[in-house]
This record gives structure tokens, C-alpha cells and sequence, in this order.
């Protein structure tokens, strides 16, 4: 595929095509189906919106998770985008712990946190103390903006 074919698609803009062939051989060689999938079809990429992407790449971590023998904890749900006057506000279902990471997982011996943040998303003053909260009791807390973070962090603590 060439780089101007792959700007087409919808996931890159959160994806280099370097990122995006290394995750086509890794759904490859992790695909226990007799067909080829692609990344589309796998993920189902239909929108470009921020939370359908951060969706996607939490996907995309309990996938390698979960084919590494670990267990990724998603949050729970959090709640619902509603419209008032003509702004999209987030709401939080009760119960919730604010600030909690997207997914957590124990997994190549360390504890990681991972905080999903897609396109111009920011911290919010909750998640920033539950990061300290997590790096002062020796765990792992990383903030995933694109398919390329994850590949980094996968390369690096997969030795």
C-alpha cells in the first residue's frame, strides 16, 4: 500500500502506515480464523470521531493483552454523549470512579495504567492525581494518543 492509498483511510489520522503494517501482521499472525481480516474489517472503522478512535485503540490494547496470557481491565462504561444547547457534553453514569485509567493490565511482569486520549482530548485534573496515585505505588501509567504509541510500548516491553 502506498502512503497517499493509506491516507484515505480513516485510520490514519491516529495511525502512521508504519503502525498500521505492523498491526496487519500481528492480526495476521494472531488470527485464529482460516481468512485473512484486515485492520478495517477487524476494528470496523466506519467514523473519524475522537471517541469511536479512543474506542478503537482500547480495543486494540486488550486484543495484544489478551493474546499475551494477560487479562486487560476495561473501565466500565462512563457514560453518555448527549447534545445541550448544541454542544456535546459527557455525562457519568453513578458509580464510576473518576479519573480511573481506560484499561489496566498486569502484564510482562509490570502494572500499566494506559489512559487513552484521541485527537485533541486532555487530562482531566482527576485522571492527573490518579496518575500519581499509580507511579507512587510503583505501576506503570501511559497515555496512548495514537495506534503508534501502542506499537512502541508493545515492542519495547515485549523483550
Amino acid at each position: 500500500m502506498t502512503q497517499q492509498q493509506f491516507k484515505r483511510k480513516k485510520i490514519s489520522e491516529i495511525c502512521t502506515l508504519e503502525s498500521y503494517e505492523w498491526l496487519q501482521m500481528y492480526f495476521d499472525k494472531n488470527n485464529p480464523l482460516p481468512y485473512k481480516m484486515t485492520v478495517e474489517n477487524h476494528l470496523r472503522i466506519k467514523t473519524s470521531d475522537r471517541f469511536y478512535f479512543s474506542k478503537v485503540m482500547e480495543k486494540i490494547l486488550t486484543i495484544i493483552c489478551k493474546n499475551e496470557g494477560a487479562d486487560p481491565i476495561k473501565a466500565p462504561d462512563k457514560g453518555m454523549k448527549i447534545k445541550s444547547k448544541g454542544k456535546d457534553i459527557f455525562i457519568k453514569v453513578k458509580g464510576v470512579k473518576v479519573g480511573r485509567a481506560d484499561v489496566k493490565c498486569f502484564i510482562f511482569g509490570k502494572m500499566f495504567n494506559f489512559e487513552v486520549k484521541a485527537k485533541a482530548d486532555r487530562m482531566s485534573e482527576e485522571q492527573k492525581i490518579e496518575q500519581q496515585r499509580a507511579e507512587m505505588n510503583g505501576e506503570y501509567f501511559l497515555i496512548i494518543k495514537t495506534i503508534d504509541d501502542i506499537v512502541n510500548w508493545y515492542t519495547t516491553n515485549k523483550l
